[in-house]
């Protein structure tokens, strides 16, 4: 039979809801949660975390919200700025370009314009005979 008043002490309280990771002493954690859906490859590579996954959430979402918007809004990055061009890569060459493409193509319920964008492409590319056009 369950206890008909149960009393939760403060001391009960602090036992049993310890937030989960780092917690900045700093900014205390708000009292409603941010939520989001995210594909499904995405949470099951996030839930792959197990127990890692709340404080590396936690970490990945404060990191970029003070890098992209309240940098922004501090007015330390103007809106007209162009974005810093990615890291040096080593460059693709024209066949493992088609052997991607070729994989992505054969995605089932790839949706109807991403097809047809990514066999433009495709046709492209072998039009220009394994050069990849610079721009």
């Amino acid at each position: 039979m369950p206890n008909p008043s149960p009393r939760q002490t403060e001391e009960f309280k602090k036992h049993c809801y310890q937030p989960k990771g780092a917690v900045y002493s700093d900014y205390p954690l708000a009292d409603k949660p941010t939520q989001v859906r995210l594909a499904e490859d995405i949470t099951a590579a996030v839930d792959a975390l197990g127990n890692d996954k709340t404080p590396w959430l936690r970490r990945v979402i404060t990191e970029a919200v003070r890098k992209e918007l309240l940098s922004q809004a501090q007015g330390t990055v103007s809106a007209n700025e162009v974005p810093s061009p990615p890291p040096d890569s080593p460059p693709l060459d024209a066949d493992t370009l088609v052997k991607v493409l070729n994989e992505v193509l054969a995605v089932p319920r790839l949706p109807a314009a991403a097809k047809k964008k990514l066999e433009a492409l495709l046709e492209t590319l072998s039009q220009s005979q394994g050069r990849l056009p610079l721009g």
